[in-house]
């Protein structure tokens, strides 16, 4: 799966339609060059992980240090991003052989 990268645009977050996404992205080394903050739900929320909110608030911290604005949900809500404003919707994707 690390072979083929779409390239997510600057500063926008991407929903892959990937089963198992989740998982290949969690297994990346921590100095990765690939943007896995940008990979949120469909309903724009950054996904919870079995680690107390540290992966949460890690995705959260790049996300907001590229530009892109994370609302914090109260009570249960979770961090959400507003898709209408930073989701990225391409016509066409060029797949890169890497």
């Amino acid at each position: 799966m690390y072979g083929l990268t779409v390239p997510i645009g600057y500063t926008r977050c991407s929903l892959l339609p990937l089963r198992h996404v989740g998982n290949a992205l969690k297994a990346l080394p921590p100095n990765t060059d690939i943007p896995w903050q940008r990979v949120i739900n469909s309903k724009g929320l950054i996904s919870p992980r079995a680690d107390l909110g540290l992966g949460v608030a890690r995705q959260k911290e790049r996300l907001e240090a590229e530009g892109v604005e994370v609302q914090t949900l109260m009570g249960q809500g979770g961090e959400k991003v507003d898709l209408r404003v930073w989701g990225w919707f391409p016509e066409t994707v060029d797949l890169v052989e890497g």
